[in-house]
């Protein structure tokens, strides 16, 4: 898939939904667990194309699932790689907003 053609559907779905013209995207990749199992070997692919949309959206950003485990059913995240990749996507969509500071109620745990 084009990234042209990748923008244009982002940006229907995106009007879709309502969101403002300056939202910011922030997409999560696939865990690699998923090459484990049976037909879902498309997802480095898919997560391949995730990151090429860097610089081809506005105000976009993948967030990386590497090193995260599954859950034990080589398909779902544990509850443990969850947490991080929460803690990863707040980062990043800090990152991209210029936004600082932790949410109300973090446990402080958190390196943002």
């Amino acid at each position: 898939m084009h990234s042209s053609s990748v923008r244009r559907i982002a940006f229907s779905k995106r009007d879709n939904v309502g969101c403002e013209v300056n939202a910011c995207p922030c997409i999560g990749e696939l865990g690699s667990f998923l090459r484990n199992y049976e037909g879902l070997d498309f997802f480095a692919l898919v997560n391949e194309k995730l990151r090429q949309l860097d610089g081809v959206l506005p105000s976009y950003a993948c967030v990386s699932a590497e090193g995260l485990s599954d859950n034990g059913d080589r398909l779902h995240f544990n509850a443990k790689s969850l947490r991080e990749f929460g803690i990863r996507y707040a980062e990043t969509y800090f990152r991209l907003t210029g936004k600082k500071g932790r949410t109300a109620g973090c446990c402080g745990d958190c390196r943002f």
